[in-house]
């Protein structure tokens, strides 16, 4: 029965990998539209989404997006959403069917990434990983890096295949190539745009691909002319014309390498063929070397030219932003002082178990922290794995660049995740891991079926009682050595993958729909959770009965998106107080209490007034943190209602 079902799997993966990959994506489009819509609701009201909402509506109306620029946003971030809100009729209500566009679109993507580096299998279980695991209201950076990703994996796949490196390393390079790389460094200008840390790294871990293909190239070289030497009977001087393209130096191939019948049927003594050798071998070498660096700068400078041209056009376009931005980016938020100062593992350790255990809250705590766990795992699991693939020697030329600049990009990309309570900051490295994880398991997998059956009880005690080093270096322990570690290395990928596969696809295809709530607001219709909706709702009457469209009022402490729903202004230099938080002086409150004086809003919408918490400080009431700015309110303002943890506040005549 097992065998069957074993058999019956296996066709199925096999008729799936034989399966035209554009069959597979409208599946998966369809599949993931579906989901999309029916849970674009799920998207938080407060935090990054009402930065969107806010800054769009700013956009939209002309202005700057916002004002606090060591928020490290630049103007793609903004202007992108707002422009796509402008093709539908100036609605922000369009911004929820935005971001479920960019998780869809990142989701083909992936799958196409990932059909590069493996097969069909390999490429499904990335997309799916890849949209039930993203958070996109960060992450539309991640569009035009996975397009450049995509070219550069092309560059990589048109380059030199390592059967035929001696013939084809006399051809010319393509243009093609060159151009590829141009336009990807466009598509990474695209993304600096948009997140420029997380742009500026893959930038670097490109660079020190293509340095590094330089390398592997030298390596596969070696590797192909030693076997040819060994077995002809002359040097071929096409070979070694070809030679000048870049391989790499012989003088450490010995006369004996070459096989004595060879030797024999040529003619020639040994003494006289290493002396032709080594003048073909010689005048190949002086220019071997500047030929490998050429191509690798060649390929840099493609990259770079695109990359620098995109930026040059966007920094005109964009002049007067970049000149408030970058001053604040680059001097003021070095200085600030904020920050997530968190473990790392922090969302795992500080959720504790329930006090009173039983079945239900004990499957609701696993439901929660297993895959979490397995998330921040991932990224140490990952690199154990693509060390030992390396170290085995498994990939071809083609493959280890692919892994390289995917390694690159995650080593690059995980300090940006480090010190941060916030999940989101973990998902800048999840795109690169989850392409490049079941990819290893396909390898591992791959290798692990192709030895030949051993039964060994106890391969560590069998390994250790033997004292023969003969014995040791014997195929057939050799192979049960590697059956072993093929084991063991599954189990440390594969069993987070299946894990998140095991929680992931239920969501995937049952649909997520909560008690939800239309409301209505001047800038279109919103789908909130149930008892949240009724409170916004609320507000947004009051903010309608006391004020009139484009009238200032002001929301603290965060960024609650009322500005942008109510269509309304803000009379302050701050969308939020997040600034005042980690750096709470009196000027900057004495400037607020000033600017609220001359523009005189009517009414103050303060949410969170039980607590405000940021990162790792958490303080009650707003009168502890900032006393001056409560003084002010206290002093100039009326409680109206309080709406759960909304209320509102009106100005006494």
């Amino acid at each position: 029965m097992y065998k069957s079902l074993y058999t019956y799997i296996n066709n199925c993966i096999k008729y799936l990998n034989q399966v035209n990959s554009i069959y597979i994506i409208l599946c998966l489009g369809l599949i993931f539209t579906n989901h999309a819509f029916q849970s674009q609701h799920n998207l938080l009201s407060t935090g990054d989404y009402g930065e969107y909402v806010n800054n769009v509506y700013r956009v939209l109306k002309g202005d700057l997006p916002y004002r606090d620029f060591w928020l490290l946003f630049p103007p793609g971030e903004v202007y992108l959403p707002a422009f796509f809100v402008k093709l539908f009729g100036d609605r922000l209500d369009i911004i929820p069917f935005f971001f479920a566009a960019v998780k869809i679109l990142a989701s083909l993507l992936g799958f196409q990434l990932a059909r590069k580096l493996g097969n069909n299998i390999t490429a499904i279980i990335t997309a799916v990983l890849i949209y039930t695991n993203i958070i996109t209201l960060i992450n539309i950076y991640i569009i035009p890096l996975l397009i450049a990703c995509l070219l550069i994996f092309e560059h990589f796949d048109a380059k030199i295949d390592d059967s035929r490196v001696i013939e084809q390393l006399a051809t010319p390079k393509k243009q093609s190539l060159s151009i590829a790389l141009a336009i990807a460094g466009c598509f990474i200008a695209l993304a600096f745009s948009i997140r420029f840390e997380l742009a500026s790294v893959f930038f670097v871990a490109v660079v020190i691909t293509l340095l590094a293909d330089r390398y592997l190239l030298k390596n596969y070289a070696r590797n192909y002319a030693r076997a040819d030497l060994a077995t002809t009977s002359e040097p071929d001087h096409r070979h070694y014309q070809c030679l000048n393209s870049g391989l790499p130096d012989f003088k450490n191939i010995a006369p004996q390498n070459i096989a004595p019948q060879n030797i024999k049927q040529a003619g020639k003594s040994p003494q006289l063929l290493q002396i032709e050798q080594s003048e073909l071998l010689n005048e190949c070498n002086r220019s071997q070397r500047l030929e490998r660096s050429h191509s690798c700068l060649s390929d840099i400078l493609a990259l770079s030219s695109g990359f620098g041209l995109t930026l040059a056009i966007m920094a005109i376009a964009c002049f007067s932003f970049f000149k408030a931005m970058l001053p604040a980016i680059f001097i003021d938020a070095i200085q600030h002082g904020t920050s997530l100062n968190l473990p790392y593992f922090y969302n795992v350790v500080a959720v504790k178990p329930p006090i009173d255990i039983n079945l239900a809250s004990g499957i609701a705590y696993l439901n929660w922290i297993v895959p979490k766990l397995t998330l921040y795992s991932f990224p140490f699991l990952v690199a154990i794995s693509v060390a030992f693939v390396l170290y085995q020697n498994y990939l071809t030329r083609t493959a280890v660049n692919k892994v390289l600049l995917l390694i690159g990009w995650i080593c690059l990309s995980f300090p940006r995740c480090l010190g941060r309570s916030d999940f989101g900051y973990l998902t800048y490295v999840l795109f690169p891991l989850l392409v490049l994880a079941p990819f290893l398991v396909m390898v591992i997998w791959q290798k692990w079926r192709s030895l030949p059956y051993i039964y060994i009880p106890d391969v560590d005690q069998t390994r250790c009682q033997t004292k023969n080093a003969q014995d040791l270096d014997s195929p057939r322990r050799h192979q049960a050595r590697l059956a072993f570690w093929y084991q063991r290395m599954l189990l440390v990928i594969g069993l987070p993958l299946a894990i998140l596969l095991v929680y992931n696809l239920p969501r995937l295809l049952i649909s997520t729909n909560r008690q939800v709530t239309q409301i209505s607001a001047p800038a279109g219709q919103f789908m909130l959770r149930q008892g949240e909706a009724e409170f916004v709702q609320r507000v947004i009457q009051e903010i309608e009965t006391y004020t009139q469209p484009g009238e200032p009022i002001f929301v603290i402490p965060f960024t609650f998106p009322f500005y942008g729903l109510s269509q309304r202004s803000n009379p302050t230099y701050y969308d939020s107080l997040i600034d005042l938080y980690a750096r709470p002086t009196a000027q900057k409150q004495e400037r607020i209490c000033s600017e609220l004086a001359a523009a005189k809003p009517k009414l103050i919408v303060h949410d969170a007034v039980e607590k405000l918490s940021f990162g790792d400080r958490h303080t009650h009431l707003l009168a502890d943190v900032l006393p001056i700015l409560d003084q002010c309110i206290q002093a100039n303002y009326t409680k109206l209602h309080t709406y759960g943890s909304l209320a509102t506040y009106v100005r006494r005549q």
